[in-house]
């Protein structure tokens, strides 16, 4: 990573005040005059490549360990390198006449925040001044990655804020000073690393610790907002005057839902009543941006036209004809026991009696102690929305808890370790019932997209 212009002026924890002009994060990539920040990682220490980043003559080095003294380069010291990154980011946020968004929530960040950026693409004079978190780019090291790669010019800056422990998201919401907040969802997301189900739900609304606006979030979490934000303003029928509403096509090779405003109707390519609902929350975060902004224009009718050109974000969802009557929805991207209810409730939504229904799951992780009992609460909703066969990757103790929901019939349990995955993929799908849907959806960790290939390869 490499960010230029920057001119930045920051006071280090010794030493003279310095201007930052252009910054490297990766050895590889610095430029002579560049000031090399040496992050350490879990599985790395930039600070061991500081010898060949020194010939490429940079104009200094900001250390968080002690290195020796350069004759030639400026070495400056400070106490924590990722949070001085943090610091920078902070400061450009700041300095940028931008409106500034934080987007977070169990599910459905990566989404809204795609949401966001295209319609308001469609709602400012140039679609270049908006800039937002690319793919999913959203932890201590991502977020300022996201505000230190905007150029000066921007005015709408969206940056997705996620977490996996405590403490994380209000951290995030101090470097982003965010104008707008969203929290699209609250669910039991890496419970495993919280005590309870309250810290999550305090978690995802410390976003509001440095929020200098409206906090927007779903019905679903009203009622969470009465003790923890009262101000928040929901999103439900009444705060688009009642003038929306919104069908799930019963057909999914049309592949959308049709959006009526005002009595015109479009067809929008989003597919579940949760993505409506991220829809509909970067929707008014528009409309409340364009109330107090005057560059941003709401034209709703404009929005929606524009829509038909969208395209969902990888893993969400996203149809693919595969060979011999197979349509597999590849949802691949993570998963949640409420993720998982919103993948099938849609797939139930969008197909008919003639055509059966099969999955390939993998294990939900970072539930800790809940692991067990919500593995076999998935296996009881897979088998009561009548999925058959199922294809389901895990841990012993998630494989073993997904049938005890499930059943031993149909059903196809591989570990994470398991060598031979072709033999195991033409038994499952030997049980397949054409025309069939397949669903692909786990945890990030799980991989699961790597059955992908066995498709292919019999295509």
């Amino acid at each position: 990573m490499r960010f230029e212009n920057l001119n930045i002026s920051l006071k280090p924890v010794s030493g003279n005040d310095i201007t930052l002009q252009n910054l490297s994060l990766d050895s590889r990539k610095v430029q002579a005059g560049d000031f090399f920040l040496c992050l350490v990682g879990e599985k790395y220490d930039a600070h061991e490549f500081i010898p060949e980043v020194l010939l490429k003559k940079p104009a200094g080095i900001i250390v968080c360990k002690p290195i020796p003294d350069s004759d030639n380069t400026q070495v400056i010291h400070v106490e924590d390198t990722l949070q001085f990154l943090q610091k920078l980011a902070y400061e450009k946020a700041k300095s940028l006449n931008a409106i500034r968004i934080a987007v977070t929530g169990t599910n459905g960040k990566t989404s809204t925040k795609e949401f966001l950026r295209f319609l308001f693409q469609h709602a400012v004079e140039n679609p270049s001044s908006v800039h937002a978190t690319e793919k999913n780019l959203n932890n201590f090291y991502g977020v300022p990655y996201t505000i230190l790669s905007a150029n000066q010019n921007t005015k709408v800056l969206i940056c997705e804020a996620g977490m996996n422990r405590k403490g994380e998201i209000a951290v995030l919401s101090k470097i982003i000073q965010p104008h707008f907040a969203i929290i699209t969802s609250i669910a039991e997301g890496h419970i495993g690393n919280f005590h309870s189900f309250q810290e999550i739900i305090e978690e995802k609304f410390s976003i509001t610790k440095s929020l200098q606006g409206n906090l927007i979030i779903p019905p679903a979490l009203q009622s969470y907002a009465k003790d923890l934000f009262p101000a928040a303003i929901v999103v439900d029928n009444a705060f688009f005057q009642n003038q929306i509403q919104f069908n799930t096509i019963q057909d999914h090779k049309k592949q959308g839902t049709e959006l009526i405003y005002k009595g015109k109707r479009y067809l929008l390519p989003i597919l579940g009543k949760h993505q409506m609902q991220n829809f509909l929350l970067a929707l008014a975060t528009v409309k409340l941006a364009s109330e107090q902004y005057d560059f941003i224009r709401w034209n709703p009718e404009q929005l929606f036209l524009g829509m038909r050109e969208f395209q969902p974000p990888a893993g969400r969802m996203i149809k693919k004809e595969m060979e011999k009557q197979i349509t597999l929805w590849d949802d691949s991207y993570n998963a949640n026991l409420n993720s998982f209810r919103a993948a099938i409730e849609t797939l139930l939504a969008i197909t008919n009696k003639t055509e059966s229904l099969a999955a390939i799951l993998g294990e939900m992780l970072e539930l800790g102690k809940q692991s067990k009992a919500m593995h076999e609460e998935l296996g009881r909703i897979v088998r009561a929305a009548h999925f058959k066969p199922v294809l389901f990757e895990g841990s012993q103790e998630a494989r073993e808890a997904f049938a005890k929901g499930y059943g031993n019939q149909h059903l196809f349990l591989v570990d994470i370790e398991e060598k031979d995955r072709e033999s195991i993929f033409k038994a499952w799908k030997q049980e397949l019932t054409l025309p069939a849907h397949v669903l692909l959806k786990a945890s990030r960790g799980i991989k699961i997209e790597s059955w992908l290939p066995f498709f292919n390869n019999e295509a």
